[in-house]
């Protein structure tokens, strides 16, 4: 006996993933917001990943990510005076 002034059982599914819905935008909403307000905090112009190019081939050594001859080659390569690219 149903007077019509209940929800049945399709109106509480629908509710509850509805509420999902709004909670999981809710902390996407957060994440971006926390992101943007963090961009402007990144290394400045002239660092790469927080630090000076040598600082990086420094941590890459350290990590095992390159070996001891390719330090030496690319540390060699960063001491070399820059130069300009030939007009034309």
């Amino acid at each position: 006996m149903s007077d019509g002034a209940h929800m049945g059982t399709g109106g509480w599914i629908l509710g509850g993933v509805l509420t999902a819905l709004s909670v999981a935008l809710l902390v996407v909403a957060i994440i971006w917001l926390v992101r943007v307000s963090r961009a402007g905090n990144g290394p400045s112009r002239g660092e790469v990943g927080g630090g000076s190019a040598r600082d990086v081939l420094d941590r890459r050594l350290a990590s095992g990510e390159i070996d001891a001859d390719t330090y030496r080659r690319l540390r060699a390569l960063l001491a070399e005076p820059h130069t300009s690219p030939p007009a034309g």
